[in-house]
C-alpha cells in the first residue's frame, strides 16, 4: 500500500529549487507530528493554486529543508466564488460547519450574531486552523477566509457588495433546486438553532433575497449549513 502523500499550505515560495521552512509549527508538525523522514515525498501550496511536489531533504531541530521536484497547477477550486453567512452555533457544531464547509469548497465564511443567535464569539485563530487542516487534506487550492464576526444587518449589507446571487435559507422558501444562481458569485444565509427572527425575515425579504429550502425535515443548523455548502457550491 502507497504511503500517503502529506500536503501542506503556506507561503511557500515555489520559484525556489530549495525551500527552508522555519516556520516553528509548521516545523513541528513535520518533525514531530508527522515525524517525516528525509527522501519523503510531499505536496505543497502557496494558497493560490500553485503547487509543487517536492521531497525532504533535510530535517534539523527548528528547520526542514525541501527540494522542489516539480511544479504545477491546482484545478480542483469550485468555479464558484461561494461565501456562506452562518450564524455562531454552538463551539463543536459551528467547528463542524468550518471543517465540511472547507472541504466542499467554500470561499468565505462570516459568523454572525442574529436575533436568536446564543454564543456571541468565536475563536477565529482556532477556526483558521480547523480550515487550513480541512483545505490540506481535501486537496484545495486555497484556504477559505475566515471573516471577524458580523452583526446581521452588516452581513447583508456585505453580502450585497460581493454577491451576484443571495439566498437566504428558511423553511418558508422553495425548494433550492427551483433556484438557478445568476453568475458565480454567491452568497446564502444560514440561521441559529432558534431560528430566524421574524425582523430579520422581513429585512431578507425585503432586500430581495430568495428564500430556499433544502427539504420539508427540519435539519440542525451545522447539517443545514454544510448540505447547502455542497449544493450551492455546485449549482
Amino acid at each position: 500500500m502507497a504511503k500517503k502523500i502529506h500536503r501542506f499550505i503556506g507561503s511557500f515560495d515555489l520559484e525556489k529549487n530549495r525551500i527552508v521552512i522555519t516556520d516553528e509549527e509548521l516545523v513541528n508538525q513535520m518533525r514531530n507530528v508527522l515525524k517525516l523522514s528525509v527522501g519523503e515525498r510531499i505536496c505543497i501550496s502557496n494558497g493560490n493554486g500553485n503547487e509543487a511536489d517536492a521531497r525532504v531533504y533535510e530535517i534539523k531541530s527548528k528547520e526542514v529543508h525541501i527540494d522542489v521536484v516539480s511544479r504545477f497547477c491546482n484545478i480542483v477550486e469550485p468555479e464558484n466564488e461561494t461565501a456562506l453567512f452562518l450564524a455562531i452555533l454552538k463551539n463543536e457544531n459551528f467547528d463542524l460547519v468550518i471543517q465540511k464547509a472547507t472541504e466542499v469548497g467554500i470561499k468565505k465564511i462570516i459568523p454572525m450574531i442574529t436575533e436568536h443567535t446564543v454564543k456571541q464569539n468565536i475563536n477565529k485563530e482556532r477556526l483558521e486552523r480547523i480550515a487550513k487542516e480541512a483545505a490540506e487534506l481535501s486537496g484545495r487550492a486555497c484556504i477559505p477566509e475566515i471573516h471577524s464576526i458580523m452583526k446581521f444587518e452588516d452581513a447583508i449589507n456585505y453580502a450585497r457588495e460581493i454577491s451576484e446571487t443571495i439566498y437566504f435559507l428558511d423553511s418558508t422558501g422553495d425548494v433550492i433546486s427551483k433556484h438557478k444562481p445568476q453568475g458565480t458569485h454567491i452568497s446564502f444565509f444560514v440561521g441559529p438553532e432558534g431560528g430566524w427572527g421574524d425582523e430579520e425575515r422581513i429585512t431578507a425579504s425585503d432586500a430581495g433575497f430568495p428564500f430556499i429550502s433544502l427539504s420539508p425535515l427540519t435539519f440542525r443548523g451545522e447539517t443545514a449549513a454544510i448540505i447547502a455548502s455542497y449544493i450551492i457550491v455546485n449549482s
